[in-house]
């Protein structure tokens, strides 16, 4: 790991579309899959796989992508990583 890099494995059920999507569905979408993950099954299956289920809204998602994609970024151009 270098030195001043935090890295944290993270999963997120986005829809791609949200500029596109109605509000009122992607509501809709976030509130089900909140529900579900307040259930202690599904958490308790996530938490066997050492995934912790947080269930936050779109805004708090983008947020979260604003601040990662130019921490790595940053990261990879001075690296100078390149894709195969």
């Amino acid at each position: 790991m270098r030195a001043g890099v935090q890295a944290m494995h993270w999963h997120a059920a986005a829809d791609y579309s949200l500029g596109r999507a109605p509000k009122t569905v992607i509501g809709r979408i976030n509130t089900a899959m909140n529900v579900a993950l307040g259930k202690k099954a599904v958490r308790e299956r996530f938490l066997a796989s050492s995934t912790e289920p947080v269930g936050k809204g779109p805004e708090v998602l983008c947020a979260v992508i604003a601040q990662e994609v130019p921490k790595w970024t940053t990261l990879v151009h001075s690296l100078d990583l390149k894709m195969d």
